[in-house]
């Protein structure tokens, strides 16, 4: 019982010191990555970056210009990408929420 709560103070000092997005519209994304040890590498307004911490091949990736997001994420198994673009903020985000969930699962 004292152990878990250790646990939970050391996961809530670990949450506190962990980077905000600059990029508010993005902060959904934020606690799904940090959920799987994923570390935020790149934080601009224009370009945000999430690293897996075990390899330098796996990252989700984030740039905006004036009319589009372009989204670059990980193919599971693979040292290719793939790039897509979006005028939506939403779908963006939807998208690589699916696409973490996808290659962060064990099967």
């Amino acid at each position: 019982m004292q152990q878990d709560n250790i646990v939970t103070q050391q996961s809530i000092q670990q949450q506190s010191t962990q980077p905000q997005l600059l990029n508010k519209q993005f902060s959904i994304l934020v606690e799904k990555f940090y959920q799987h040890n994923w570390l935020l590498y790149k934080n601009e307004m224009d370009h945000i970056m999430f690293k897996n911490p075990i390899t330098d091949y796996d990252f989700f990736e984030i740039e905006l210009n004036k009319t589009n997001i372009f989204v670059t994420i990980p193919l599971k198994n693979s040292n290719y990408k793939y790039k897509t673009k979006f005028d939506s903020y939403f779908q963006a985000c939807e998208f690589i929420e699916m696409h973490l969930d996808a290659f962060t699962s064990e099967q």
